[in-house]
Formats: structure tokens, C-alpha cells, sequence
């Protein structure tokens, strides 16, 4: 068994392996995904401690922690933080080809490939809305572009985010913010537009 079976994408989660047979030389690897576990200590033949790894790279929120000692390999499952939204930033009522400007805050969006980090907008009843060109700044922010606009206020469309297959659950609304130059859903054109 592995405990506790859980930790932040951030790694430093101190685990504890615990089994049979664990002789002195017989760790020949302890991985998560395809990453090695840190600071691997075999306490006794019973007990290995090791420190975990940081989320990165292709592998998943819910990973295999494989053990191979004395040419056997056991695996336990290891689940890492899913990724929590807490807010998303009010939107320009309208963007260029390139879209709308979206900066999410939350937590745990890990280092993982671009490729498997995802942001949609959904409404029952609709098609998703996916958020193009997804960015990862830090841990706790995200940036892409919204492809649709809107007139101030909040809409029906939620946004999710999906980090290493694990989706956020939280109901964090599409907002626009007041524009000067938008009115009732019309665009209103200034003299600096035309030139």
C-alpha cells in the first residue's frame, strides 16, 4: 500500500510503501508514471519511504506508482490534486481572429504537456465552447482565447478546465465587462476605429 494516496501536482507529498521483503539492494526502481520518486529510503523489509515528484510532462492525475524490487513489480494507484477554479477574469466584450483574452485563477494546474490541459465553456443543451491556445503561467493561472462575445454582465456558459485528465468541478460563470464603445450588443464605432 501507499500512504497517503493522494498530493499536491506540486510534489513534496512525503509517501510511505508499505509490503514484504524489501531486502537491502533490492530497489531497482520506484517510478510514478515515468517519473522516479525522491529520496527513496528503505526503512526495513516491511517499509519504503520516498517523497513524490511534481506532475509533469505526458502523465496523468490519477498515476500507477510502480515498485520493482527483487525482479517483481506491485503497483498501488496515486491520485494527485485535480485542479480547482476559483475565478475567471471578466472579458472584453469583443476580440480580433485571435479571440477574447481569458485569464482563470485557481489551483493545481500542474506542469503537464500544453496538450493535456484544456479550458471549455459549457450550457446545457449546447455545443462546448472550447478556449483556444491554452497557456500555463504558474500553478495558479491559465490563459487562452475565447472564441465568442458578449454584452456586460454574466452569461449561462460555465467554464471548466481539464489539467491531466482530471476536470475541475466548480460553476465559474462567463462574464463580460462593460465596454464604452459596446451598446446593447452593438459595437459602437469611434473616430480612432476608421482611421
Amino acid at each position: 500500500s501507499i500512504s497517503p494516496p493522494t498530493g499536491t501536482t506540486k510534489g513534496g507529498t512525503a509517501v510511505t510503501i508499505s509490503g514484504d521483503n524489501f531486502g537491502p539492494a533490492s530497489i531497482a526502481s520506484l517510478t510514478v508514471g515515468n517519473i522516479p520518486l525522491e529520496t527513496v529510503v528503505r526503512v526495513d523489509a516491511n517499509t519504503i519511504t520516498a517523497v513524490m515528484p511534481a506532475l509533469t510532462g505526458n502523465n496523468t492525475g490519477v498515476s500507477t506508482v510502480s515498485l520493482t524490487t527483487g525482479g517483481q513489480t506491485t503497483t498501488f494507484t496515486y491520485t494527485y490534486t485535480p485542479p480547482t477554479l476559483t475565478s475567471v477574469d471578466p472579458l472584453v466584450q469583443t476580440g480580433g481572429a485571435e479571440g477574447i483574452l481569458m485569464t482563470l485563477h485557481g489551483t493545481d494546474f500542474a506542469n503537464v504537456n500544453i496538450d493535456q490541459i484544456t479550458v471549455v465553456a459549457k450550457w446545457p443543451g449546447s455545443a462546448d465552447i472550447p478556449c483556444i491556445n491554452p497557456e500555463r503561467i504558474d500553478y495558479e493561472t491559465l490563459t487562452c482565447r475565447y472564441p465568442d462575445g458578449g454584452t456586460a454582465g454574466c452569461t449561462g456558459k460555465k467554464i471548466y478546465v481539464t489539467v491531466a485528465g482530471q476536470e475541475t468541478t466548480e460553476e465559474v460563470p462567463v462574464c463580460y465587462e462593460q465596454n464604452e464603445n459596446f451598446v446593447s450588443g452593438l459595437a459602437v464605432f469611434t473616430e480612432e476605429d476608421s482611421t
